[in-house]
């Protein structure tokens, strides 16, 4: 579907750089599937954390933290405690705190996503190790939280 193709081709945009293109396609991903799904549908939580994803990689990370906020509640709805797009969200919302200079917000995510992580995740997957150097790196800047 169109929805599918548009977000695919965001993927490949994001991944060359092209942060303003790939931009365009999540945003006409989520219209399109704001017009089809109902409200709360976990496909639009991926594309609001999709959307989210490039506006920190542009800086913006207030209004990052916002779509990531939206997808958390989202995901919340749909699926169980401690499922892994849980603490995917998350984390995203970790370093949206974190580049904000809000270290303790981010840690409290960091390390609620963390111990999702770690009760699914093998010890070295990529991105409970991601989220363990985010945790690593926040302490190293402040003793305690």
């Amino acid at each position: 579907d169109i929805a599918y193709s548009l977000n695919n081709i965001g993927i490949i945009l994001r991944n060359q750089g092209k942060y303003n293109e790939a931009l365009d396609c999540y945003q006409r991903t989520l219209q399109i599937e704001e017009k089809v799904y109902p409200s709360g549908h976990v496909d639009i939580a991926k594309s609001l954390a999709n959307i989210g994803n490039i506006l920190s990689d542009q800086g913006k990370y207030e209004e990052a933290l916002d779509y990531h906020q939206r997808a958390l509640k989202i995901v919340e709805r749909f699926y169980p405690s401690g499922h892994l797009d849980l603490a995917h969200s998350l984390n995203n919302i970790g370093i949206c705190y974190e580049n904000q200079n809000q270290q303790k917000m981010a840690f409290d995510y960091y390390q609620h996503a963390l111990t999702i992580y770690e009760k699914f995740l093998p010890f070295d997957h990529p991105r409970r190790q991601k989220t363990e150097q985010n945790i690593r790196r926040l302490t190293g800047r402040r003793q305690t939280y």
